[in-house]
């Protein structure tokens, strides 16, 4: 009986060992998934409390421009596209562009009709780069030709999805759009059942939105109703590969995989975070 128990002890320590060695291959493929993740897709920008610049790539640490590429001036918002195009918005309404994050000089193309914005988009659809603005009175821009043009309407923040159609919220909160091909009523349409303070869209016309209380919610374009996403957030933003990333009340970085993923804090505080 005395070697009966020695021996159902021995095959319970075998069981625990191999137990142990599985759970440990599996932490380890789901650390290794996790960085792979954050590595997927463009660079990560941020502006920290003071309205300075940093990039991060991967798993690597926040790095601060170097001086030659900083610019004099507070910074409240970045808008990249995917092919590393950037424009920052000053905390006096004035946009500054240039090729890249390393290459080009700092050009202002907020002119003196215009020189008073409080949210900017930076993209490019499948014929032509686009920059779109909203100013202190609401009033909408696209660049067009150096030129700035006035699009018939009023928002707060504004974002364009793939294939051009615009996105929006305003004052009330009221959710807008209006598509922009050729072909297509360019007459605005209302998107109820949210008030919302910002939104963004993705591919697929995956639309992501915040309100006034940090909720999150998401939709796909016109027709679905919209979805509470747990969790709480002051500012969110969608890459075109689908990855959402925010900032919530504290300046902590969220980041997940679309509508299946599960939030993931990364290092760092920032006020506001996009990604190329």
């Amino acid at each position: 009986m005395l070697k009966t128990r020695k021996l159902e002890l021995s095959l319970l320590l075998a069981v625990l060992i191999l137990l142990s060695y599985t759970f440990s291959i599996k932490s380890n493929s789901l650390i290794k998934t996790m960085k792979t993740t954050l590595k997927s897709g463009g660079r990560l920008y941020g502006l920290n409390k003071d309205g300075e610049i940093y990039t991060k790539e991967g798993n690597k640490d926040w790095k601060e421009l170097p001086p030659s590429h900083r610019i004099k001036k507070k910074i409240v918002q970045i808008a990249v596209n995917d092919i590393g195009n950037i424009s920052v918005l000053s905390d006096d309404g004035h946009i500054y562009s240039k090729r890249s994050v390393e290459f080009g000089q700092w050009l202002e193309i907020s002119d003196n009709d215009n020189k008073n914005f409080k949210n900017i988009y930076v993209g490019h659809t499948k014929e032509r780069f686009i920059i779109l603005g909203v100013n202190s009175s609401d009033n909408i821009y696209y660049r067009e030709g150096g030129q700035w043009k006035q699009i018939q309407g009023k928002l707060k923040n504004i974002s364009v999805a793939a294939d051009g159609r615009i996105w929006g919220v305003n004052s009330k909160g009221e959710t807008w759009t209006r598509a922009t091909k050729k072909g297509v009523s360019q007459h605005w349409k209302q998107i109820l059942g949210r008030q919302l303070e910002q939104i963004s869209v993705g591919p697929g016309e995956r639309v992501w939105g915040v309100n006034s209380a940090g909720d999150i919610y998401t939709r796909v374009g016109l027709f679905e109703d919209w979805l509470y996403i747990k969790g709480k957030l002051k500012q969110i933003y969608v890459s075109r590969s689908g990855r959402v990333w925010g900032v919530d009340s504290e300046n902590h970085i969220y980041t997940r995989d679309g509508l299946d993923g599960n939030w993931q804090r990364i290092e760092g505080e920032m006020t506001y975070v996009t990604q190329a």
